[in-house]
């Protein structure tokens, strides 16, 4: 353990009611209401028999636990997933089912309200081939009026799947071989269109941008059936230390996800005293040359002021040259281009204790809660996500430096 203080539950951030919680399952919309679902377990502070957790909101502020969704049974344990709804039907719940043998196949359970969830009898769906282990965190989407699209993770590639009634699966395509990062096992595959570039997101579990896990994304097209790229490199989603795993919604509007905020290296051992784990803001996604990323509404309201330099959680806005902002004790600095996140004095045992990007200037967003600091730069182009754990009692903000702007939106 740490000598950190485990953190008050954080105030705009989805968290489970107590145990271990890590990579979201199944964003979705149904009837105006936000059902988020994550990997969960309830009895323990660390990883062990995955259920799926629960939670709602009306407005991806505030957050309500729900009881959990899927339990283990005697077919095994509930990996990673996504929902989809065909028309007015009910929520299909496509997830990785583990065995006690270990093998992985994709299954589905249906619900009509999010809550009460049912095995589907025709599961599971999809087997792996012989000889292969790592086969999970199936996404389902649909490809315009066409057909559906099923994203899985394989060992170190994706594969992609289609079908017509949601139940039969053809493979049609692998990707991976030869691109992005390969320092482990590729997880949790999103596939997102955002205009005229597709962008396929993968997480890997080792070889992040500040050690250990991390999420690299790709850009290109999709037909359907392949997805093609001709950038062979690595382009991280989040600078920072501590995001993993996003997942996209389905049923709104706007390309919107959120991912887990930690990292496999030191998970199991940030401070924690009846919960531990937190999912990032929810963030809208858009395409600029490059991944754009920007805290979604209501974040991105502005009731800004400047009225206490307190703050437990908020919202800042920091506009100027050259700058040091202390949040809490954690530094963020911006000179000569350069934006470093310096959590030294208040990072988990084992953390990178300083996450840096390149920056063009502008403004500055951060969204700050209780044990988080997400910071979003060159209008979206960058972020930095990390976990932090201040003394309790610490809420001081103090800025120095050549600043334009500063804006403070305080969520108390």
């Amino acid at each position: 353990m740490t000598g950190r203080p485990a953190p008050a539950r954080p105030r705009v951030h989805v968290t489970p009611g107590r145990g271990w919680l890590n990579d979201p399952n199944g964003p979705v919309l149904l009837d105006g209401r936000h059902h988020v679902f994550f990997q969960h377990q309830p009895d323990s502070l660390e990883w062990g028999p995955m259920h799926w957790g629960h939670a709602v909101s009306d407005d991806l502020l505030h957050w309500k636990a729900r009881p959990i969704a899927m339990k283990p049974d005697s077919d095994g344990v509930v990996y990673s997933g996504s929902i989809v709804q065909d028309g007015d039907g009910p929520l299909l719940a496509y997830y990785t089912r583990v065995s006690p043998d270990g093998v992985e196949a994709q299954c589905l359970a249906t619900s009509d309200d999010g809550d009460e969830w049912h095995r589907h009898h025709a599961s599971p769906l999809l087997v792996p081939p012989e000889g292969v282990t790592d086969f999970r965190d199936p996404k389902v989407l649909r490809y315009g009026d066409s057909h559906w699209v099923m994203v899985l993770a394989v060992g170190e590639e994706v594969w992609f799947y289609r079908s017509d009634d949601l139940l039969t699966w053809v493979f049609t395509s692998r990707f991976g071989r030869g691109y992005g990062a390969h320092d482990g096992v590729w997880e949790t595959p999103d596939l997102i269109d955002l205009g005229d570039t597709w962008v396929l997101s993968v997480s890997v579990i080792s070889g992040g941008p500040v050690g250990g896990s991390g999420t690299q994304y790709f850009a290109g097209t999709f037909d359907g059936d392949t997805f093609t790229t001709e950038d062979t490199g690595v382009h991280w989603v989040d600078l920072g230390p501590d995001f993993y795993a996003p997942q996209s919604w389905w049923g709104v509007e706007d390309s919107t996800w959120l991912g887990w905020m930690s990292n496999w290296s030191y998970a199991a051992r940030v401070p924690a005293d009846t919960w531990r784990g937190v999912l990032s803001l929810p963030r809208t996604l858009t395409w600029d040359e490059g991944l754009v990323q920007t805290p979604a509404p209501p974040f991105a309201g502005s009731r800004a002021g400047t009225d206490r330099l307190e703050l437990v959680a908020g919202r800042l806005r920091v506009e100027g040259d050259r700058y040091e902002l202390d949040v809490r004790g954690t530094r963020l600095v911006v000179a000569d281009g350069l934006l470093t996140l310096d959590r030294t004095a208040t990072g988990p045992e084992g953390g990178a204790p300083v996450a840096q990007a390149a920056v063009r200037g502008g403004a500055l967003e951060v969204v700050v809660d209780t044990c988080t600091v997400e910071v979003f730069a060159d209008g979206g182009r960058v972020a930095l996500s990390a976990l932090v754990y201040p003394d309790l009692d610490q809420h001081e903000l103090r800025i120095t430096g050549d600043v334009d702007t500063l804006e403070v939106e305080h969520y108390d």
